[in-house]
């Protein structure tokens, strides 16, 4: 007697089947997850950015240095901080202004943190400054580092 040979798959063809579609349908549900994570820190980082230059334009534009300010909310805007540190320089008559802003959550949720540097004369010397009102020199430098 011989045995005819069956067309179907057999349960543990069945079983080994699903365990790889579920494991890779797990994987890329976290690679998904992970992905909207990175894009909405991304989002955030920029926001930062944003706020952290309209306040250094705003005190440049002012014609006065602000005082030392640490972790005060930015005004119309919800769930932001914002420091600002003045330091003087070895130059005479230019002044460093540090401003940094930072999302208002809890450090162990990670807030995106973002700062700025810029060169600014001291309100004395404004009148050696150049002629477009220009600072001697600026730079930008993330507070934190990349999550």
């Amino acid at each position: 007697m011989t045995r005819t040979a069956r067309g179907g798959f057999s349960l543990l063809e069945m079983m080994l089947a699903m365990t790889i579609l579920l494991g890779s349908i797990a994987v890329l549900g976290e690679l998904a997850s992970l992905g909207r994570r990175n894009a909405a820190q991304a989002a955030a980082l920029t926001r930062a950015e944003l706020l952290c230059e309209s306040l250094m334009a705003e005190i440049a534009a002012s014609g006065t240095l602000p005082e030392t300010v640490e972790e005060q909310p930015i005004p119309e805007q919800q769930g932001w901080l914002y420091s600002v540190r003045r330091e003087p320089l070895e130059q005479p008559g230019i002044v460093s202004v540090r401003i940094s802003v930072a999302q208002d959550l809890p450090k162990e949720r990670r807030p995106v943190r973002f700062a700025l540097v810029r060169w600014l004369p001291e309100p004395a010397s404004r009148s050696g400054s150049t002629p477009n009102g220009s600072s001697s020199g600026s730079s930008v430098a993330p507070a934190g580092g990349t999550q």
